[in-house]
């Protein structure tokens, strides 16, 4: 009987045993779906902030192309006034909100592209509206007739310019 009883009680730790193994390794597997649902998020979390960062940018470098015909606009009309007999406070203001409008645009990296005359001409931020007989070598910039804008490393608006011929 007691032959029975110690098989019957090492019968049971082995099935113990068995089963611990078992929970081990059921354990293990989810460990591990645990670990692939963490990667499978951390990946996801990245591309999300990637694709709000994107979607940031657009809605930036279109505002700013909606602003820039105004800033273009309060230049002309600085232009103008300096030409015209008004008081010069008046001058003055305007002058004011178009640096305030120049800072806010730099601090939010949109930068003025700015050529001068004499400079090589450059497709890459330049747009040549006509060629010019000049002085000056083939190639050179000739005439500017409107200011570029560039987002960041991203071309908004071209420089207009005439090229020598």
């Amino acid at each position: 009987m007691r032959k029975v009883e110690r098989l019957l009680s090492h019968s049971a730790k082995v099935l113990e045993l068995k089963t611990i193994s078992e929970l081990k390794g059921e354990n293990l597997k989810i460990k591990l779906s645990l670990y692939n649902i963490l990667n499978d998020y951390e990946a996801l979390k990245k591309v999300m902030e990637v694709k709000a960062k994107q979607r940031e940018e657009s809605i930036k470098e279109s505002f700013v192309k909606e602003l820039l015909p105004l800033l273009e606009d309060i230049d002309r009309l600085l232009n103008h006034l300096s030409s015209l007999d008004i008081p010069e406070n008046l001058k003055e203001s305007v002058g004011v909100i178009y640096r305030k409008m120049e800072h806010t645009l730099r601090n939010l990296r949109i930068e003025k592209i700015s050529p001068s005359v004499g400079e090589d001409f450059d497709p890459e931020k330049h747009e040549a509206l006509t060629a010019v007989s000049s002085e000056l070598p083939k190639g050179k910039i000739a005439v500017v007739f409107e200011v570029g804008w560039k987002f960041g490393d991203k071309l908004i608006k071209p420089a207009r310019v005439g090229v020598s011929i």
